[in-house]
Parts: C-alpha cells; structure tokens; sequence
C-alpha cells in the first residue's frame, strides 16, 4: 500500500517463492497485464499441508458463487499502479489478495512456479492461524453460505408455524385431554432462533 512504483512487486522473504520468478512477472506486465499471479504447481514442503490446502481451495470455490478463484494463488505476484491505487480506495486495512482478485481484478496472468522448502525460520502463522485465515476468507467472498442459511431459517420458520397450527388444532379439538407439555416453549424457540437466522 505504500509503493509508489508503475508496479510493485509482492513476494515472501522466506526465499519459497523462487527470485527467479520476479523476471517472468515483470515480462507478462510489460505485455500488458495489470495484475501477473504466481501460482503454486507443486510445493517441497509437508505432503499431507499440501493436501489440506488443496481441499481449502475446493471448498472455497465451491462456495464463492462463481466468482473466479485462483488455485494455489497466495497473493505474491505483480501489480500494476492502478491496481495499487484501487486497493487504497478499498480502504480496507488489511485486503486479502487473493481476495480482492478474485472480486474486483481484471487483466489477470498466470506465472506458474514450484514452492522451495523454506531455507531459515519457521512460520508464524499456527495451524488456528491458518484455519482462522481460511474461515474469514471463504465468509467474507461467498455467497452461496448466506443464502444457504436463510433458506434454512425460512424452512425451520415453516416447520415451526405448522407444527403451531397443528398443536392448535389438536388443542381445540381433543381440549384437556391433550397434554401440551414443553411443545409451545420450543416451538416459539425454534420460531424466534429461526427470524433470527433469515435476518
């Protein structure tokens, strides 16, 4: 956010993402691209990590809603000053590249390149760090969980008012020989749970 450049340049300092990457960047950007992505293909790093990211990646595509998500995308790449500058209007402290991308890029190229075994140091981000960045990633670009939960607030709204009219209906016509127990308290817990969720 504080580059000033025709472009900036973004990569870790832990030497993963080879430097050998950057010319191929500034290459595709002198082509005309105004945001060039590095993508993982492959990792010397845990086997079993990989994997897991691979599944985060499935499940947030699965549930953007169609917008276009990069594989193996982290956020390292080049990007162009009018990309910069329209991050800056975001007026967002902390966007997510991949993020942003995802929603509001254009222009956009691929430079593929294999992650290298971090050479010193190990990372900062724990494995709750991780899954924390993964839920407010997948929370804040979807479209298909909110919808998912109102359509589920709105089914158990259903249930709950024919259930109601129902114990109505026994009630008026069996009168005190029906017991009517903790029903109505749980039907009006389920009612108000479920305005609770389509709001």
């Amino acid at each position: 956010m504080e580059a000033g450049g025709d472009c900036t340049i973004s990569i870790p300092a832990d030497f993963q993402v080879p430097v050998e990457t950057i010319p191929k960047l500034v290459h595709e950007w002198e082509q005309g691209a105004a945001i060039v992505c590095a993508v993982k293909q492959g990792s010397k790093e845990n086997v079993l990590m990989w994997k897991v990211r691979q599944l985060f990646y499935y499940i947030y595509k699965k549930l953007s809603g169609g917008i276009h998500v990069i594989h193996n995308f982290t956020g390292s790449g080049l990007y162009d000053k009018k990309f910069i500058n329209m991050l800056k209007e975001l007026n967002d402290p902390l966007p997510s590249l991949m993020q942003v991308i995802a929603t509001h890029g254009w222009n956009i190229k691929e430079v593929p390149y294999m992650e290298h075994k971090r050479k010193s140091g190990k990372t900062k981000n724990g494995f709750a760090d991780l899954v924390n960045i993964a839920v407010m990633r997948i929370t804040n670009v979807s479209t298909v969980i909110p919808r998912m939960i109102t359509f589920f607030g709105v089914f158990i709204a259903l249930c709950s008012m024919f259930l109601t009219l129902f114990y109505i209906t026994l009630k008026l016509l069996l009168g005190t020989g029906f017991s009517s127990g903790l029903l109505p308290i749980l039907l009006g817990v389920f009612f108000m749970g479920s305005v609770q969720l389509i709001f």
